[in-house]
């Protein structure tokens, strides 16, 4: 059982230092923690978690610094790779791609229209690569940035068709997924629809390979405007700056 001992007024337990010697916490000063043996012998001051100036982990020229604005710099073996993808699927295509009209009116912008009277379903196709930085088997929030084009208070359906498979192995038949999601009554006003896809056993460098699609036949599909859309996206869990090596986290 610790023992306590008084320092300064205060009741403290003894802690040793696994080699036979007590050690005991001494009061907080400005954010700073002391630890003083019971023999009176040393002083050592802890690290202030809230201290200013740089920080050095490692040894040179393979270390990782805090600078003192907080900002992280890694050194030789203590950098990461990541990995800028391009997709060579067209990024329009499928049974009717979607007309490109202006954005909002300006004829300098444009964007995609997902027709809410076309029989066959608008369908954009395209793939990406999950980043070296994705915390491996955590999910992913896939998401589409859409715009009604009129103030009508309707439901849009938008459909996900996917595979998902790491590197080096043979892809999976396609998944589809659906969102119904309720337009604001409001022109234009930027709406995010989204997905959470199950992570479980994906690496980094996994190919995700896609399309989205509007059906307006669809019952649950009751607006009937031209939907835009921008852009769509991946909200993903991160777990460092990136890989170890190219390949290899």
């Amino acid at each position: 059982m610790a023992t306590t001992t008084t320092f300064y007024g205060l009741y403290l337990p003894s802690v040793g230092d696994g080699a036979g010697n007590g050690q005991q916490w001494g009061p907080q000063v400005n954010n700073n923690f002391t630890v003083i043996d019971t023999t009176m012998a040393g002083l050592m001051t802890k690290v202030n978690p809230r201290s200013t100036g740089t920080y050095q982990h490692g040894t040179a020229p393979d270390y990782f610094e805090l600078e003192a604005d907080g900002t992280p710099v890694l050194h030789g073996d203590a950098t990461a790779w990541n990995d800028i993808n391009i997709s060579l699927v067209p990024p329009q295509g499928g049974a009717a791609a979607p007309a490109i009209i202006a954005f909002k009116g300006d004829a300098n912008l444009d964007c995609y229209a997902f027709s809410g009277t076309n029989p066959t379903p608008d369908e954009i196709h395209s793939s990406l690569e999950i980043l070296h930085d994705y915390l491996e088997g955590s999910d992913l929030n896939f998401h589409i940035h859409w715009y009604p084009t009129t103030a009508a208070v309707k439901n849009v359906k938008w459909n996900l068709r996917y595979t998902w498979f790491n590197r080096g192995t043979v892809p999976g038949a396609g998944t589809t997924v659906s969102v119904v999601s309720t337009t604001p009554g409001v022109a234009w006003q930027e709406q995010t629809s989204s997905f959470t896809i199950s992570g479980a056993g994906k690496t980094m460098g996994s190919r995700f390979v896609f399309s989205i699609f509007r059906d307006a036949t669809d019952p649950q599909d009751t607006y009937a405007a031209n939907v835009a859309v921008t852009d769509t996206g991946v909200h993903y869990e991160r777990d460092g700056f990136g890989s170890r090596q190219m390949t290899v986290k």
